[in-house]
């Protein structure tokens, strides 16, 4: 996670819950009237629109009957978002470390049944779950590499990890965050397989070396998905073939399945 989205990352942890304050409230709805407050302060525009989604908060609304009031402020799919969950959903009201389960379950005792938040955190569980899991993910695959390691990439500001290992074709460093239980889908912008296949066709075009297929086939090994596109909607195999990269293209085809619906979406 680069610098810059770790000062907006503490400053969300740190203003969240700022829609609670008296002279804030306005709809009673806290994310939605911290959003605004910080707005009207002339706060980042990112930052204001963590404040509106963290923790769930689209679930919420719809209790509210505030999903359009809410839906002005575009929730944003990343690490940041998903580290703001973990935080939130990893701390108790007095600060207390919390596992995720517990930390819902006292939500779900404090509010009555039926009430806005115990239904909208009942709905919302599996949201916040996954979101906390791929945190705890991140970190695990981030905090099992050597400190060596753990600072290149720390200063790179590459993020995922996996992207900068694939950069560097280091197929050894890729393998162990994968292994650590990082996502070989996650991806900024660019998939970690579209990426592999766009640095090992580069690589030889610039280098005149055979063509290599390791980065790509360890991604495949883990999981990574043959038909996952990038931001810009091409595909692992697009790539492959843009480079006549011949063994990645046959190695792509292997896992490719005869029919498959519901492709995921670019992260």
């Amino acid at each position: 996670m680069s610098q810059a989205d770790r000062d907006l990352l503490v400053a969300a942890a740190w203003l969240h819950d700022i829609g609670y304050a008296p002279e804030v409230r306005d709809t009673g709805f806290p994310p939605l009237d911290g959003a605004r407050h910080l707005e009207t302060l002339g706060a980042p525009a990112r930052l204001v629109r963590l404040v509106a989604h963290h923790s769930g908060a689209v679930y919420e609304a719809e209790q509210r009957g505030l999903s359009a009031e809410l839906a002005v402020y575009e929730r944003e799919d990343s690490p940041v978002l998903d580290a703001l969950v973990f935080a939130d959903m990893t701390t108790g009201p007095a600060g207390q470390s919390f596992g995720f389960d517990v930390r819902i379950d006292d939500i779900l005792v404090r509010y009555e049944p039926g009430s806005e938040v115990h239904t909208a955190t009942s709905r919302a569980r599996p949201y916040l779950g996954a979101a906390v899991d791929r945190t705890q993910r991140r970190i695990a695959a981030f905090t099992s590499l050597p400190p060596s390691q753990r600072a290149i990439i720390d200063g790179s500001g590459w993020w995922p990890p996996t992207l900068f290992a694939v950069e560097h074709q280091d197929v050894e460093l890729l393998a162990r965050l994968l292994d650590a239980g990082a996502d070989p889908d996650e991806g900024n912008g660019a998939t970690p397989l579209t990426h592999a296949l766009d640095t090992e066709g580069d690589s030889a075009l610039q280098s005149g070396d055979p063509l290599t297929v390791a980065t790509t086939a360890v991604l495949l090994a883990y999981g990574a998905d043959p038909e996952l596109p990038d931001v810009t909607g091409d595909t692992p195999l697009q790539v492959a073939e843009r480079y006549d990269h011949a063994p990645a293209i046959r190695l792509l085809r292997r896992h490719l399945p005869g029919d498959r619906s519901g492709k995921r979406q670019p992260m």
